[in-house]
Parts: structure tokens; sequence; C-alpha cells
């Protein structure tokens, strides 16, 4: 699974919620692929942690300019990414 950093439209943190839901530990994509797959495209890994069932990341690009990207775990599909 390899992220796209697409920093078009957002979700709203309440569709995050829905998006992310629950889910069983099987079918889960594992946050140790979706941090590889952000240093492998540049970014430096400052944070990771889940949060209404989402994963939420915090890193810097190659620039130094901090990012706040949120996956859904069951897929692995990037749902927001902004600019902190």
């Amino acid at each position: 699974v390899a992220p796209a950093l697409g920093f078009g439209g957002f979700a709203l943190a309440s569709e995050n919620d829905v998006r992310c839901g629950t889910h069983s530990d099987r079918g889960v994509v594992a946050s140790s692929v979706i941090t590889k797959s952000l240093e492998d495209l540049g970014y430096r890994i400052q944070r990771m942690e889940t949060d209404h069932g989402c994963y939420e990341i915090r890193a810097l690009n190659n620039s130094g300019y901090p990012i706040e990207v949120t996956y859904v775990p069951a897929t692995g599909e990037l749902i927001s990414a902004q600019l902190r």
C-alpha cells in the first residue's frame, strides 16, 4: 500500500470518525506499513497515534515543512492531509 499525499479536499473530523470506525485486527494495514511508505516518500515521522479509530501521523517533509495526515487503518486510505 503506497499512500498518496494529495492536499485536495479534506474530510471533517466527524466524517473521519465514520470512515475509520471500528475494525477487527484482521484486515488492518499495519501502522508500520503506512509510516514506511511515508518515509520512502522522504517524510520524517515525528509522531504516530490512533485517534477515533484513525491513524494520525505528524511528519516533516525534506524541506522541513510539518504535515499531519490521517489514514483509515482497515484500508490504508488517506482521508486527510494538511500542513500544520
